[in-house]
């Protein structure tokens, strides 16, 4: 048996704060996003280049609201949202990632997203650990959100429907 609790409004608002409004990289808010010395629409190119090929195409830029987040593109895959996000470190990823699932709490015995709701290691193909995966299903639809420490890149999904 596996039991997910889910405070709503915490995941919520995080996602908030990850998207920010839409609006491109040219409205960065003042210590918000980059460090500085990167330049706007390069991140924005540059996470838009890490989005799988098929999904790129249905991104729109949006604003970095988050310290250390580069750039950040909301992506559609039929019915479902994908966010994207771009750090410059990876401390600032890994607060990102902390503040989405921090109102989420998964417990069961799936060794993987495949096998039921899970939290642990994202690992590559070949095994490599990659980052921080978590999954569940919760109110309104399927939370997904994962971390790409070699990218410094966060997504995260949104399910349209829980699969019947």
């Amino acid at each position: 048996m596996v039991t997910i609790r889910v405070r709503r409004h915490t995941v919520f608002i995080a996602l908030l704060a990850l998207l920010s409004a839409p609006g491109g990289a040219h409205a960065q808010s003042p210590g918000a996003g980059g460090d500085g010395g990167s330049d706007p629409a390069l991140d924005a190119i540059d996470l838009l280049h890490r989005v799988p090929v098929g999904v790129m195409e249905t991104c729109v830029p949006g604003a970095p609201s988050l310290a250390g987040q580069h750039a950040v593109a909301r992506c559609h895959l039929g019915a479902d949202t994908v966010i994207y996000a771009s750090f410059g470190d990876a401390t600032s990823l890994a607060a990102a990632y902390e503040g989405i699932t921090e109102g989420v709490s998964v417990e069961g015995d799936a060794a993987s997203c495949a096998e039921g709701p899970f939290e642990g290691a994202y690992r590559t193909p070949d095994g490599v650990e990659a980052g921080m995966v978590i999954c569940q299903y919760g109110d309104p639809s399927l939370l997904l959100a994962w971390t790409d420490v070699s990218n410094l890149v966060l997504g995260v999904l949104a399910v349209a429907d829980e699969p019947g």
